[in-house]
């Protein structure tokens, strides 16, 4: 299932986008889509805490109270996957709707093709992304992560601990070979780094950079050693190149 939300304070506008998501599903029913409107940012924000997260987020901007862009932040904080599409009547939030990594920035009014062919290159990488998994041989058996689910993965005693964007944590049975060599599939990805000799981290789910390392958004403060430095510039590298992408 894919789970689209949208939210604009401008009921006029707001329905007219709903409209052309109910025929964006009656066009892909193999998507099998779930929509869900807000006329506020307020009421989307407590319906995730309530329900769980979305896949896609289309955002107005100029709302009151809570502005689009602050919904996108405290969205992206939750969920660093999460794909964010900005539907606006101006052009002078470009910068900030890149500073919390939107997929998409719309002018409306916007025609409905111009949305569909924006759904369309979501859909095509979120495919991409979901098709790619980690294999962990645990005690229940094999267990095939997507990519896109990993936060993090670590290492001690001899075990791999795979840390997911829904909180769990997938633990591998005693490892047989290096690290490195367990986690070779991640390294071709363009969404992993690693930061330390037991640490590899999806860049997706990094809420900030400090001093000392990576904090994700589970709130989990990953190091960066001096070995793995350029994790920083990698990881602003991969900023830039997202942003490159709306």
């Amino acid at each position: 299932m894919l789970q689209i939300a949208i939210c604009d304070d401008e009921i006029k506008e707001l329905e007219r986008t709903y409209g052309m998501l109910e025929r964006y599903r009656e066009q892909k029913p193999e998507l099998d889509i779930a929509l869900r409107k807000f006329a506020s940012s307020y009421d989307l924000l407590e319906a995730i805490d309530a329900r769980g997260r979305f896949d896609i987020y289309l955002l107005d901007i100029l709302m009151p109270n809570i502005n689009g862009i602050d919904a996108g932040a405290a969205i992206r904080q939750k969920d660093g996957a999460a794909v964010l599409i900005y539907l606006t009547s101006s052009p002078d939030y470009a910068l900030a709707s890149y500073q919390v990594e939107a997929q998409g920035y719309l002018l409306k009014p916007f025609a409905e093709q111009v949305l569909f062919q924006c759904l369309n290159k979501t859909v095509d990488r979120l495919d991409a992304e979901d098709a790619r998994r980690l294999l962990v041989h645990t005690e229940h058996g094999i267990e095939a992560i997507p990519f896109c689910r990993l936060c993090y993965v670590e290492t001690y005693n001899r075990r791999l601990y795979c840390h997911l964007s829904d909180g769990t944590t997938v633990k591998s049975l005693t490892l047989r070979g290096r690290f490195e060599e367990i986690i070779q599939p991640l390294y071709g990805d363009g969404r992993f780094v690693q930061t330390a000799a037991a640490f590899i981290v999806n860049m997706q789910h990094v809420r900030s950079v400090v001093t000392k390392g990576f904090v994700m958004t589970d709130g989990v403060d990953i190091p960066i050693s001096r070995t793995f430095a350029k994790a920083r510039k990698i990881y602003l590298n991969y900023l830039l190149e997202r942003g490159r992408e709306t």
